[in-house]
């Protein structure tokens, strides 16, 4: 909690030491106690930045049946209506069914996404750090750490949003919708993934 309670410039090595931390924790699949904890652990970073994250949650069919999926959201407002969103995922894919990764891997392996997933929520974090400390400005910034973004089921990997048999991108999804139901589309936005 406290290194990113200090008030220092964006640091590499303080986002590395936070990716090994929540990897620590295990895996992050939707639904699941780690990506209860994972949330946990990006609400604590932020707190600790000195702001409070939004859990937005919406409940989505999938493969698996419907799951809640919750995003959490974090908004730093501008002197304008003008927003950038900035967004990581911070869920690991289910494996379970994933033949490929079991046999490269084994069955009892474990992916924690140090890179897929972890990388770029550090960079976000890192970056909400540094834009909070500057203070405001003209833009908004949106900081989004979706959940669900992996495939969930067996492959092929479907993220398209209107495809019936989409399996991935529900965070992003969700999103979406509520930006659309808000009628509050951002100006721009900048996906962070696998940037370790």
């Amino acid at each position: 909690r406290e290194d990113f309670a200090r008030d220092e410039a964006p640091s590499g090595r303080r986002a590395l030491r936070w990716i090994e931390r929540f990897c620590a924790d295990g895996a992050r699949v939707p639904g699941t106690e780690g990506a209860a904890r994972a949330r946990e652990r990006i609400a604590t970073a932020v707190r600790a930045i000195g702001l409070e994250p939004n859990f937005e949650r919406r409940r989505m069919a999938t493969a698996r049946g419907e799951i809640e999926f919750v995003n959490l959201v974090v908004e730093l407002p501008g002197s304008t209506p003008r927003r950038i969103a900035w967004g990581a995922h911070y869920d690991t894919p289910d494996v379970s069914e994933d033949l490929w990764w079991q046999t490269t891997f084994g069955a009892e392996a474990v992916f924690v996404g140090a890179n897929d997933g972890g990388s770029g929520v550090a960079v976000l974090l890192e970056l909400l750090r540094a834009l909070k400390r500057r203070g405001p400005s003209e833009v908004g910034h949106v900081f989004l750490f979706l959940d669900g973004e992996e495939r969930i089921g067996p492959p092929p990997f479907v993220p398209t949003l209107d495809h019936p048999r989409a399996n991935a991108c529900f965070g992003a999804r969700a999103q979406v919708l509520r930006w659309r139901e808000e009628q509050r589309l951002p100006a721009a936005f900048v996906l962070l993934d696998m940037v370790g």
